[in-house]
């Protein structure tokens, strides 16, 4: 089977294993799709596949970890969408999308940067 990935993500999800044990991957197979793989420490193994079309075809991708849940950005030419998966990390694939923006006529995106949010630390000498 062959298949085009246009953007992954991985996260360290389970303390109990070492390292990055989440992965999320996008591509294109036809149609668009997101892919959720899990690291056991010695395999990694797909739990889940979802066919999205046009949100994840030809799409960067990027995430953070929210209050449990897994949540992702794709950006393709035509818009940004975030991306809930409401499972937990080693379940199948739950997800929510929805299109936060989309590019103006005559314009297009041509990528996505996560920034964290910091707050700032009072350090008292």
């Amino acid at each position: 089977m062959n298949f085009l990935v246009h953007g992954y993500v991985f996260f360290d999800a389970d303390p109990s294993v070492p390292g990055v044990d989440l992965l999320y991957v996008n591509g294109d197979q036809g149609i668009g799709y997101l892919r959720k793989y899990i690291y056991d420490g010695g395999r990694w193994t797909e739990v889940g596949v979802a066919a999205t079309g046009a949100t994840f075809k030809n799409a960067a991708l990027t995430g953070t970890i929210k209050e449990g849940k897994v949540v992702l950005y794709a950006s393709n030419n035509t818009k940004i969408t975030k991306i809930t998966d409401n499972a937990a990390f080693n379940d199948k694939l739950n997800v929510k999308t929805e299109v936060l923006v989309s590019a103006a006529e005559n314009t297009a995106f041509r990528g996505l940067t996560f920034t964290p949010d910091s707050k700032p630390i009072l350090v008292k000498r």
